[in-house]
């Protein structure tokens, strides 16, 4: 059921993009953010938050479709 929003119209969500397409974008900017940084610390971080993502993605696929 969509939500109303403060002006009175009600929140628009896509059914096109699916949960694990969200988690899979999300792994994607980690791991460009990955990239990017010249920081092997954070460079680490971020690779391992993409992990996470790709798992919960892969677990949307398997179980909600």
């Amino acid at each position: 059921m969509p939500r109303k929003l403060s002006g009175g119209e009600e929140e628009v969500t896509s059914e096109a993009i699916s949960k694990a397409d969200e988690y899979s974008t999300k792994a994607l900017e980690c791991e460009e953010r990955a990239e990017r940084t010249r920081d092997p610390h954070v460079k680490q971080q971020m690779l391992e938050i993409a992990e996470k993502w790709r798992t919960m993605a892969a677990f949307e696929e398997k179980f909600t479709r």
